[in-house]
């Protein structure tokens, strides 16, 4: 069996990878809505690569918080393609690691992103139990531009179910 050439990576390099998983799911969104759906396509594959080589390069580097965000960056990938089922398994992954790593408004943004996921698949239940886990964290870190949000998220959760 042939020797594949490999190279070493650091923080540096997963910070990059992360950031053009984020600028290829920014591109897939505006090839939508220009129904470029080959274009989009494309981008959504380029950003579940670069996603996994971040999460790939922080776990090397040993970056818990990093490995968090790449699970979530991940999940966001997933999620723009229609993979609920892995969408749901990365943030989950995320907030557990975010958790671990007593970063709590990363944890918060991972819950918040599973939520969404929950109520696309129908899951008003246990959307409106993560959401109102993540609203008084969002609260006490002063993140007020993510609390509206997930309020009007709260109210689909539970009008979804019927309380």
């Amino acid at each position: 069996m042939a020797k594949r050439k490999t190279r070493s990576v650091g923080k540096s390099d997963a910070e990059a990878y992360l950031a053009k998983a984020d600028q290829f799911l920014n591109t897939m969104e505006q090839a939508i809505q220009a129904r470029q759906w080959d274009s989009a396509g494309l981008q959504a594959v380029h950003s579940v690569i670069s996603a996994s080589d971040a999460l790939l390069a922080y776990e090397r580097a040993g970056s818990r918080a990093g490995v968090a965000g790449a699970l979530n960056a991940l999940g966001e990938a997933a999620r723009a393609v229609g993979d609920l089922d892995a969408a749901t398994d990365a943030y989950r992954r995320s907030h557990k690691m975010s958790m671990a790593v007593g970063a709590a408004v990363t944890a918060s943004v991972a819950e918040i992103n599973l939520a969404l996921v929950l109520l696309a698949k129908g899951d008003y239940r246990d959307a409106r139990h993560v959401l109102q886990k993540a609203l008084p964290q969002l609260e006490r870190a002063g993140r007020s531009m993510l609390v509206a949000p997930v309020r009007v998220a709260l109210l689909t959760a539970i009008a979804g179910t019927g309380d």
